[in-house]
């Protein structure tokens, strides 16, 4: 059945200050859709944007931003017909939204929101309204419709009763092509947002594959994608790639989010030796530049490269019994750990070249334990240990920091009672912003995307 998606309109604004913000669409979805700029109260940065439901089974909304006129880009994912967005004072902002069916068919996208102002405390609204709104008149006064719609209304049907319908434009109308550039921006999106470190997450080949095919469609032949990780302290991560004579690549985040050619943002970084892997890139230091983590898969030897100075600092490497199984920030200094993993499941913590944190001399997996990645899974700011128990279902080890924070304790614990057999590894990333990673899957054609204590949240279709 083909999707049907309605004009988009504002149904609630959100009281003012730093948060706020609704949990779905309110009754009355059928609303007089503002055409008009709407300007916000002063200071409010929290607003709630609503949109008649699409027709047909609907899986999830992908929602896209313009902000400041920019171009749209990948902002959220949500299950009911309506998103909450934020600025600052002096933003200028307006969605667009794609549907996507429970077979994972996809609707064009609407038309452009209203623009929402977002205004400082001091500025004067009536002003601003006067000068922003055609004629000098105040914008359309958003109002909800009296009776609540019918949850199979024609949401085309309901435009066309509440309101006069907008001149056609290039704009209003997203061709095919734009669709799938919008899709094509939220693969970009998810990439930033999502910790793929690539050579010790054990991506299966099924995984490792479907990544490259995105890669060979969206960026270019001839280079894979070696991982994400971060060269600055923005909050965007920093794609490697890799081509076949071992040369690596940096995009930065915010160039490679913006860019229209793709490639044109690859930097020079490193070049491996033939035995020689990327392993992360990530501050070890702490002076807020990335470093670069490099592994000789023949002597196993590891080392980081200071992304400053070029200087190398090699591994004590624990124990020549051990094996490197990750990178991550334990204990929330800002200063990235190497995670080692001996012949008896024992754990230790190293930060070359520095002190790192201890862990519980006892600290170990338990047996038929499958290592997967590392993330903050639990948001409070110190990664975790992600993998699948003997039986396919999650596992998860959770660092406690103790009174004293050169310690750190592990608490294992389950994750939901869904096996994972058949899903295959991605990524983990915080795809609702909340300091919590979530877990990215790869079934068949499909993405499916776990919170790591509750199980699947949605599905996003390729």
């Amino acid at each position: 059945m083909a999707l049907v998606f309605g004009l988009i309109a504002v149904l609630g604004l959100l009281g003012c200050g730093e948060s706020g913000g609704g949990s779905g669409a309110p009754p009355g979805a059928a609303a007089v859709i503002a055409v008009d700029p709407v300007n916000l109260a002063q200071g409010q940065t929290v607003a709630q944007l609503a949109w008649p439901p699409s027709e047909g089974p609907i899986e999830h909304y992908v929602v896209f931003e313009s902000r400041n006129g920019s171009g749209y880009t990948f902002s959220q994912i949500t299950v009911v017909a309506s998103a909450d967005v934020t600025g600052v004072p002096g933003d200028t902002l307006q969605i667009t939204v794609i549907a996507v069916g429970t077979n994972g068919e996809l609707s064009e996208s609407s038309p452009p929101s209203p623009p929402l102002i977002f205004h400082p405390p001091e500025t004067s609204i009536a002003a601003v309204m006067a000068q922003s709104a055609p004629g000098g008149g105040a914008p359309m006064v958003v109002a909800t419709a009296e009776e609540e719609t019918p949850s199979n209304a024609d949401p085309t049907e309901i435009a066309e009763e509440t309101t006069e319908p907008a001149p056609e434009t290039a704009d209003a109308e997203a061709s095919d092509e734009e669709t799938s550039s919008l899709l094509a921006t939220t693969l970009r999106a998810l990439l930033l947002g999502a910790d793929t470190r690539l050579p010790e997450s054990g991506l299966s080949s099924e995984a490792s594959q479907w990544l490259q095919s995105q890669v060979d469609r969206e960026i270019a032949a001839g280079v894979s994608l070696a991982g994400t990780g971060h060269q600055d302290d923005d909050a965007l991560r920093d794609l490697v790639w890799q081509d076949h004579a071992g040369q690596l690549f940096v995009s930065d985040g915010q160039n490679f989010l913006d860019a229209d050619d793709l490639p044109s943002t690859f930097a020079e970084a490193l070049r491996l030796n033939a035995t020689e892997r990327f392993v992360g890139l990530a501050d070890f230091d702490g002076d807020g530049q990335g470093d670069w983590l490099i592994e000789d898969t023949a002597t196993g030897e590891v080392w980081v490269i200071d992304g400053v100075t070029d200087q190398s600092t090699a591994s004590d490497q624990l124990d020549p019994e051990t094996r490197l199984a990750g990178h991550g920030d334990f204990d929330g200094d800002g200063q990235a750990e190497l995670l080692w993993i001996g012949v008896d499941n024992g754990l230790q913590l190293e930060r070359p070249g520095g002190v790192a944190p201890s862990l519980d001399p006892m600290a170990s997996t338990p047996d038929g334990f499958e290592f997967l990645a590392v993330a903050d899974l639990d948001g409070n700011g110190h990664d975790d240990l992600l993998g699948r128990a003997a039986d396919g279902t999650l596992l998860m080890a959770l660092v406690v920091e103790t009174v004293d924070s050169a310690e750190l304790v592990l608490t294992w614990q389950a994750g939901p009672a869904d096996t994972t057999e058949g899903l295959d590894l991605v990524a983990t990333l915080d795809l609702d912003d909340d300091g919590a990673a979530e877990i990215v899957w790869l079934n068949g054609d499909d993405l499916e995307i776990w919170d790591a204590e509750s199980g699947l949240e949605t599905i996003l279709a390729f």
